[in-house]
């Protein structure tokens, strides 16, 4: 549930004090469990600022689950004592560490009077940047489930006991 967010509208409408009372009795009465297991809940005010913070709220929540489950990929493959695990492992730590710088130039350029060709190159880099890590990672994850593999995982499994 840490990925669903319950969004209330019309607070542009109404009165403050009303939709206070209608939240609170949608977070107890409707929502609770749901809140409970890490739901957020959002105002729309029903302005173009509004929604650009609603996505950028659920772009921000979904860059840190990414990079989350990006540094236990590399935390496991660091249990790995061979040399292609290690370069792997290295090679992606560099990746993340830019994407992150790329992503908060990025964000350092929202609301100001950025020059619109930098940010231009700077999403297109990010984005490369992005699908990079995405094909690093699912090579990985093929070589971890391959069939074929299954003695050489044992062996790689074996030798994270040796240091």
């Amino acid at each position: 549930m840490a990925r669903t967010g319950l969004v209330t509208t019309m607070w542009d409408e109404v009165d403050e004090n009303v939709g206070n009372e209608r939240m609170t009795t949608l977070q107890s009465n409707y929502w609770g469990p749901m809140i409970a297991q890490g739901s957020k809940t959002y105002r729309f005010w029903n302005t173009g600022d509004a929604a650009r913070e609603l996505l950028q709220e659920v772009i921000s929540k979904s860059e840190e689950r990414y990079h989350s489950m990006l540094r236990q990929e590399i935390s496991e493959l660091k249990t790995y004592k061979t040399v292609s695990a290690q370069d792997s492992c290295s090679h992606l730590e560099q990746l993340s560490e830019k994407r992150l710088e790329i992503m908060q130039k990025l964000r350092s350029k929202e609301g100001g009077a950025a020059d619109e060709k930098t940010e231009e190159a700077l999403r297109r880099e990010y984005a490369e940047v992005g699908v990079e890590l995405d094909v690093r990672m699912n090579e990985i994850q093929v070589l971890k489930r391959s069939p074929a593999l299954l003695p050489l995982r044992r062996l790689l499994r074996s030798n994270r006991n040796y240091t």
